[in-house]
């Protein structure tokens, strides 16, 4: 197989598989057509002593590699520092929230021990950390096996810490942010004297917006530095390599990092994805169409780095699934295919054989045996040969509309979903649902991606949490003939989490045309275009200044209103539509959707409900992918 596609699968992470079946393992898996294997240096494994580092197995492992025409990627695991670290320099421990070491502990993907490893904003931490990445790339890079260094895996080890190291780096940045300290009393509500008096935060304990938020924002301001300062590592042992990363799953559906500003840093970036499991919903292909095109409008270059072909926690029957079925197998390579990316890598050959992913998510039996599976395996493989010359030029077509996410929309989230489901999350998969069922293509875009040229449509969901600035952009870009929709509350808060007078807030009613005039929870029903629908958590009714009215709730009172701005028009909607088609995927919903950007829209070829089309641009030809989910033929 061409390398330029890069198809391959999880092997090894100490101690499994057994040494003895490397060589025979190596062969069956270059014979199900896979080109590459993923492999763990994990430093509590190669580094058992001060100075002593046992590169054996490595080193058989890109031998046999080697030998069968096999790519190698490797996962430098730093998320499990050896025991003599946490012995000699007990300092580089985390600390919770109470001020207790974080003690180092095995769990199912690091039986080792030693997890979550040590706090990397303590010099030492980095100084012991970045001597083990040194060994390891200057001890293969010159491998010509050797394909890319993946620098951190979903990004685990301490995210939260409160050692001196990392409450110094964020006094520092709150410095950086506010400047005076009278500034962030302001908007925190407090009366420091001086920065040495601020408290430690615990988002999970507290309800306050401003603190809280400025204390999550900082813990992804320390996870993209610990990921610049690994990619970095590596890349001042090693010039020619591709080096990147994957996070556990894309931002729109966990928010485990910043997907955009993680792939700055990166040559390539990834991520999991397990579709019987959450987040991704139990079978749910639409959330895998969701996680590909948010990896895809974030990163040039991403990867499907850890994908499902095999049982999930067969040993917990409280969240066990069986094994996928082969065409569920080709399903979700050719939609990852379909979205554009560049690499896939199963998770994984071998079953482990002990604690909770015991005889979990493998392609083989325990003995290494090949399962059904496999065929599914090699067919895809066979694909990607057939039409390697198409996916090396293959883009994925524009997109007419894009939904907008803002990161501190999440952050505020977490503290107001406490006690339920995540609104933000799900009025993103809500809105994502309804033109995947449309068969419409979106990008996912950060309000920095805005482009001041975009003349299509521009979704903003649960847009509670807005910036002037946002305001500005998209001010301009509905001037210049695009379309906006934007759901209730919009602007209810500025970016530090203080509310509006006046809602919409944040300049965002010149925009709208409209202001609010009342509000109460529940889920409304809505008439417009003929069809009742209903809304979701809240309703919010409006005086029309510039707008006019194109829907209104039972009672009579405006619901839906556009307004001219410009070249373009800005729609208000009173409800949660995206939480409400999340819940319920009532068509009529989806029909009224469609009927507010009919004229911004153009499908160049349709198929009908349920099936699933997908378009790739190679040069002067196209790939088109058609999919059927459902268990049953269908004719369109």
């Amino acid at each position: 197989m061409d390398s330029d596609f890069l198809y391959g699968v999880q092997y090894y992470r100490p101690p499994r598989p057994p040494r003895n079946d490397w060589p025979n393992d190596l062969k069956n898996i270059k014979k199900q057509g896979f080109n590459a294997v993923k492999i763990w240096a994990v430093w509590r494994w190669i580094n058992p002593k001060p100075d002593r580092y046992n590169f054996e197995e490595l080193d058989e492992l890109f031998d046999e590699a080697e030998k069968n025409g096999l790519n190698v990627v490797c996962n430098i695991i730093l998320e499990n520092a050896p025991a003599w670290v946490f012995k000699d320099h007990p300092d580089t421990m985390g600390v919770d929230s109470n001020g207790k070491s974080i003690m180092p502990q095995a769990r199912s993907a690091f039986l080792i021990g030693g997890y979550p490893g040590i706090c990397f904003d303590n010099p030492l931490s980095r100084r012991l950390g970045g001597e083990f990445i040194r060994q390891v790339v200057r001890r293969y890079r010159d491998r010509e096996n050797l394909y890319a260094w993946d620098a951190w895996n979903e990004f685990q080890g301490i995210r939260s810490c409160y050692c001196k190291y990392t409450w110094r780096s964020f006094i520092d940045w709150l410095k950086d942010k506010y400047g005076d300290i009278e500034n962030l009393n302001k908007v925190w509500c407090r009366n420091y004297a001086d920065w040495e008096e601020i408290e430690a935060l615990n988002p999970t304990a507290q309800d306050t917006f401003s603190d809280s938020m400025d204390w999550m924002r900082f813990e992804q301001h320390r996870v993209l530095a610990e990921l610049r300062w690994r990619i970095n590592e590596i890349r001042k042992n090693d010039g020619k390599n591709p080096v990147g990363c994957h996070t556990g799953a894309p931002t729109t559906l966990l928010f485990n990092i910043n997907d955009w500003e993680a792939a700055k840093e990166s040559d390539f970036y990834g991520s999991s994805m397990y579709y019987d499991m959450p987040p991704w919903g139990i079978g749910e292909y639409r959330e895998i169409g969701l996680s590909l095109d948010t990896l895809r409008s974030a990163a040039k270059n991403f990867w499907i780095s850890e994908l499902q072909c095999g049982p999930v926690y067969p040993m917990n029957s409280s969240v066990s699934k069986p094994a996928p079925e082969p065409e569920k197998i080709i399903n979700s390579a050719l939609r990852g295919i379909s979205h554009g990316v560049k690499a896939i890598l199963y998770w994984q050959w071998r079953p482990e054989i002990t604690g909770m992913e015991a005889y979990g998510f493998s392609l083989t039996n325990p003995d290494g045996s090949l399962t059904e599976r496999c065929k599914a395996i090699k067919r895809i493989a066979e694909f990607i040969d057939e039409n390697i010359d198409l996916l090396r030029k293959a883009k994925v077509p524009e997109s007419s509309i894009a939904m907008m996410v803002n990161p501190d929309t999440f952050f505020l989230d977490r503290i107001l979903s406490k006690r339920e489901p995540w609104k933000y999350v799900n009025s993103i998969k809500g809105f994502y649902h309804i033109f995947n069922d449309l068969r419409l293509q979106i990008d996912i875009v950060t309000p920095e991606k805005l482009k001041a040229d975009f003349k299509g449509v521009i979704i903003v969901p649960f847009p509670l949490l807005f910036d002037v600035e946002i305001t500005k952009n998209l001010e301009n870009i509905v001037n210049n003939g695009g379309t906006l929709i934007m759901e209730a509350m919009p602007g209810l808060f500025d970016k530090n989490g203080i509310g509006s007078i006046k809602v919409p807030g944040q300049g965002l009613k010149p925009l709208l045309g409209c202001e609010r005039r009342g509000i109460e929870p529940g889920s409304p029903t809505i008439k417009v275009y003929g069809e009742e629908v209903k809304g979701h958590l809240y309703k919010e009714w409006y005086k029309p200044l510039t707008a006019e009215v194109i829907g209104k709730f039972d009672d009579g009172v405006p619901a839906i209103l556009k307004n001219s701005y410009g070249d373009g028009e800005a729609i208000t909607i009173g409800t949660f539509l995206g939480l409400s088609y999340y819940y319920s995927r009532d068509p009529k919903l989806r029909d009224v959707v469609l009927r507010l950007i009919a004229s911004k829209i153009k499908k160049e070829i349709d198929v009908d409900f349920p099936l699933e089309i997908r378009k790739l641009s190679c040069g002067k030809e196209n790939l088109y992918f058609i999919f059927n989910s459902t268990s049953k033929s269908i004719t369109s």
